[in-house]
């Protein structure tokens, strides 16, 4: 009788980057670390605390996960990032902070520091009400930071910070947080929002559980029966894949930076636009560009967010079209349009653009 092998549950790029990720945090972190770190299970413990709702709550939660992840809580501070500044009759506890005095740039990728020398993790007030998603907050805050501390990572990517959250014992508050949902209500109005929390998504989480169950070789891993629905059969889904195909004995023996720090962008419909090696907010290194329909639009390579190499250009029915001669900063680059026409030659001279052409 013949059988099918199982499917992978998550696509090609996915599943690579995964699989590389692991190999550059083994490395990292090391196999012993990764192996035998202990994991997370709220149903396991009996907090002080049920809320968010005072100075000593959002304390107690920062020093436990610190000292979970072996990260000394004295080196962490915490802000509360108010919609608008509370007045004294609001009725707030009196050890609630609204003011913060810190040293910061905007649309910072490294770590906020204050006058104290302390590193700051931030609450928004919308967070206050959501246990789950202020706790995975705080996780993965704390993640980038710990390992920003350890010189391991030396830039933010909240890729990396969710993978890492993972191997560091939270993954399943991270995977079983990953929708989450508000709803508010007056006299005359209401109105519910849903947004993700993260940026791996359930089908990537369950392959990650999977890689790691396997590569620690006990599939009676405790947590596992906590796992949501939904991630959970695509845990048994990726488990039964790497079972038929010993995946592990197939993943890369190393994994460089600029193949693991990848950053995805989303159009408007949720589709995958653009997936690029990003450092400190700027491309650097490849960058793939996508339409709508999931065809390749364009693959250039970046350095110092500036078009460095021209590789491909494709039109919207997967035809290759001229692209250009720019090579290592010098040359041209044809950019086309979603339709597909063409809409600039750019011109490029030593690193830097020196001349547009239009093209209605």
């Amino acid at each position: 009788m013949l059988h099918s092998l199982p499917d992978c549950p998550v696509n090609n790029y996915d599943k690579e980057w995964l699989e590389k990720t692991f190999v550059w945090f083994e490395t990292k972190l090391g196999k012993s670390f990764v192996k035998s770190k202990e994991y997370f299970i709220p149903a396991a413990y009996t907090f002080k605390y049920n809320n968010f709702s005072s100075h000593e709550a959002i304390r107690y939660f920062i020093n436990f996960i610190c000292v979970f992840i072996e990260f000394d809580p004295a080196l962490i501070d915490f802000t509360i990032l108010w919609n608008e500044l509370p007045g004294d009759d609001e009725g707030l506890p009196d050890d609630f902070d609204v003011t913060a005095d810190l040293n910061f740039e905007e649309e910072s990728v490294l770590p906020v520091v204050n006058n104290e020398g302390k590193y700051v993790v931030e609450i928004t007030e919308e967070m206050l009400s959501d246990f789950d998603g202020t706790f995975v907050s705080l996780v993965n805050q704390i993640t980038y930071i710990c390992l920003f501390h350890k010189k391991i990572f030396t830039f933010y990517n909240l890729h990396m910070v969710n993978y890492a959250a993972v191997l560091l014992g939270f993954g399943l508050p991270n995977a079983n947080a990953f929708v989450r949902t508000w709803q508010w209500s007056d006299s005359r109005h209401s109105s519910w929002q849903i947004a993700r929390n993260g940026i791996l998504n359930h089908r990537m989480y369950g392959y990650l559980f999977a890689l790691l169950v396997k590569y620690r070789n006990n599939t009676s891993e405790p947590w596992l029966t906590f796992l949501t629905p939904d991630v959970a059969n695509f845990y048994t889904g990726a488990s039964a894949f790497l079972q038929a195909n010993n995946t592990l004995m197939q993943m890369p023996a190393h994994a460089k930076d600029e193949e693991v720090f990848i950053e995805k962008y989303f159009d408007e419909g949720g589709r995958v636009s653009t997936l690029a090696h990003v450092v400190n907010n700027k491309m650097e290194g490849h960058a793939t560009f996508f339409y709508e329909n999931g065809l390749l639009w364009s693959e250039l390579i970046y350095k110092n967010d500036v078009p460095y190499t021209v590789l491909s250009n494709y039109n919207p029915f997967n035809e290759a079209v001229e692209k250009g001669s720019l090579f290592e900063g010098n040359g041209t680059l044809f950019i086309y349009r979603a339709d597909g026409n063409l809409e600039e030659i750019e011109t490029y001279k030593n690193g830097e653009k020196v001349k547009s052409e239009f093209f209605d």
